[in-house]
């Protein structure tokens, strides 16, 4: 049987009305694993956990069958990538905010993107070359969203964790953001996976994956 590249058995966590249910998934090869659940479910929570960036209570979770507790943490947050659902972009151009991955200690032995490497990720999320060189701070909210996207295909993550990617894209960027993710997860030698958030049907884009559903909680907490 095919290793997963992601698991986790019986994970609890706290949520704000107190600990949450024994949760088990996993995210085989060029798969989706989706989780779906109303507000407040621990959603969000979920991912956060899985990326190693808020702690769980009990349970394990293992990437590549190596438990996280023997994989140092920025190790793990290279290779499992968090996407918050609001993009977090830095003062500057878009080429800094894709090339921010490479000023952090965990990218130094990493190969740094050239500039054709860039033009080349954000057209494959339909955005034009020429935002480049524009102030970050000038993109729409759907630009913003690809541009956090693109910024991830070039860090190059195994599997990455996508929390509602597609809320604030119209109809056409959607697509264009699914597709990508799509062809990422499809095409290449690498074996990559994903784990997608969303209230759209975004997981009938995919050909292979499986749902977890989670139960409705008390409080606010996603």
């Amino acid at each position: 049987m095919q290793m997963s590249l992601l698991a986790f058995q019986n994970l609890r966590f706290s949520l704000n009305d107190g600990p949450g249910p024994a949760l088990a998934g996993q995210v085989q090869p060029r798969s989706v694993l989706e989780i779906k659940g109303p507000s407040g479910a621990g959603k969000s929570t979920l991912l956060r956990v899985l990326a190693r960036l808020s702690p769980f209570e009990e349970g394990n979770i293992t990437f590549r069958g190596k438990p996280s507790s023997t994989v140092a943490a920025p190790l793990w947050r290279r290779q499992v990538q968090y996407l918050h659902q609001q993009p977090v972009l830095v003062d500057g151009t878009v080429e800094d905010n894709l090339r921010l991955p490479w000023s952090l200690k965990g990218y130094q032995e990493v190969p740094r993107p050239e500039e054709d490497d860039l033009f080349s990720a954000l057209e494959r999320l339909s955005l034009d070359g020429s935002l480049l060189h524009r102030d970050s701070r000038l993109l729409s909210g759907g630009e913003k969203a690809r541009v956090a996207l693109a910024r991830s295909f070039l860090a190059g993550p195994t599997v990455l964790l996508l929390d509602e990617p597609t809320a604030s894209l119209d109809e056409e960027s959607r697509k264009a953001l699914l597709k990508a993710l799509r062809q990422w997860l499809e095409i290449g030698a690498d074996e990559r996976g994903l784990v997608l958030v969303s209230h759209r049907d975004d997981r009938a884009y995919f050909d292979r994956g499986m749902t977890l559903e989670l139960e409705p909680r008390r409080g606010g907490q996603s």
